[in-house]
C-alpha cells in the first residue's frame, strides 16, 4: 500500500512544491483524461511504488491544473517525476519503463539505507 493515495485534481503549484520539499519520497503522476495510456500505466506505477511503502502518490490531472503541469515542464502525458529529499531522481515521459523505475528506486533506497 501506497503511504499516502493522494489525488489532487486542483492542485495549487505552492502545495506541491511544499510536497515535493518535504523530504519524503514523492510520486508526481501527470495525466489527462484522453490518455488511454494513462489509465493503463497508472495501476502499474501504483503496484510498483507500493512495494516499497515509501511514496506519497500525486495523481495529477494536467487539463485540470495546467499551472502545476507547466510549473513542473510537463508538455505530454503520462508523465511520472520522482522526488526524494526535493531533489528529482526520475523523470518518465509518454513510454514509462517500469523496470527502469524499478532499477532506479532500488538505488535510491541502497543510498538513503547506508
Amino acid at each position: 500500500m501506497l503511504k499516502n493515495n493522494i489525488k489532487y485534481k486542483n492542485t495549487d503549484p505552492a502545495e506541491l512544491n511544499q510536497l515535493k520539499n518535504s523530504g519524503e519520497f514523492v510520486a508526481l503522476y501527470f495525466s489527462t483524461p484522453e490518455c488511454n495510456v494513462c489509465k493503463v500505466v497508472k495501476p502499474q506505477i501504483i503496484d510498483l511504488l507500493s512495494s516499497t511503502d515509501l511514496f506519497n502518490f500525486v495523481d495529477i490531472d494536467s487539463t485540470l491544473t495546467p499551472e502545476a503541469a507547466a510549473q513542473n515542464n510537463i508538455f505530454t502525458a503520462p508523465v511520472l517525476v520522482l522526488y526524494h529529499q526535493g531533489v528529482e531522481f526520475l523523470r518518465q515521459p509518454r513510454i514509462i519503463d517500469l523496470y527502469q523505475i524499478k532499477q532506479k528506486i532500488e538505488r535510491i533506497l541502497e543510498i538513503t539505507r547506508s
